[in-house]
C-alpha cells in the first residue's frame, strides 16, 4: 500500500493489460472506494477481454466502483464525428454496462475526447455503480484541453463540500408544454 499526502492510501489490487485496479483508502471516507484506470486496446478483438475482466472486478457487495479512461469503444452513433467515416458502436460495451447496471457518469466541456485530423471521437468516459453514485452524488467529470496528446484527459471532482439547494424540487409537468 502507497500513501499519498497524510490521508490518502492506495492499494493496488488488480494489475490488468487494459486496467489498473485500485483500492483508494480515505481517513474522511466512511469505506474504501474501488477506481479502474483504463486503457481498452483499439484491436476490437483482443478488447473484448476487457469487458469479461471488468466485469469480475466489479464488486458484488455495496462497495463504491468507478472506471474511467479511454475504453476505445463508442457507446452510440453520436460519439464520432466525421465527413467520411461512420461511427460503429461496440455491442460489447453496451451489453457490458447494461449486465452490471452501470451509468455514465457525464461530464461538462467538449463532447469528443479524441481527435486525429477531421476525425472526433468520445472514446474516453467514467462510469460507476450505483454505490458509486450514492456516495458521490455531486461527483463531475470535465473533458480538459487536450495538450500534446489526441486524448482530452478527465477531471474528476467529487465535490464534496458541494451543497444542494434547500426547498422543494423542480417538477417539471408535462401539461404546461400543451399549454
Amino acid at each position: 500500500m502507497r500513501s499519498w499526502k497524510d490521508t490518502i492510501q492506495l492499494e493496488i489490487i488488480q494489475n490488468h493489460p487494459q486496467f489498473i485496479l485500485v483500492k483508494i483508502h480515505n481517513g474522511g471516507l466512511i469505506k474504501p472506494i474501488l477506481t479502474a484506470i483504463v486503457y481498452g486496446n483499439p484491436n476490437p478483438i483482443k478488447r473484448k477481454s476487457l469487458w469479461e475482466a471488468l466485469k469480475a472486478a466489479i464488486p458484488s457487495d455495496n462497495t463504491p466502483w468507478m472506471a474511467l479512461g479511454d475504453f476505445n469503444a463508442l457507446l452510440s452513433e453520436e460519439d464520432k464525428k466525421s465527413s467520411s467515416i461512420i461511427g460503429k458502436r461496440c455491442p460489447h460495451f453496451r451489453e457490458f454496462l447494461e449486465s452490471k447496471n452501470l451509468q455514465d457518469l457525464g461530464f461538462q466541456g467538449p463532447f469528443f475526447t479524441w481527435q486525429r485530423g477531421g476525425v472526433f471521437e468520445r472514446l474516453d468516459r467514467a462510469i460507476a455503480n450505483e454505490a458509486w453514485c450514492q456516495m458521490f452524488p455531486q461527483c463531475l467529470i470535465t473533458h480538459l484541453t487536450r495538450i500534446k496528446s489526441d486524448h482530452r484527459p478527465l477531471l474528476v471532482n467529487n465535490n464534496l463540500d458541494f451543497k444542494l439547494p434547500r426547498g422543494r424540487p423542480f417538477r417539471f409537468l408535462a401539461g404546461w408544454a400543451q399549454h
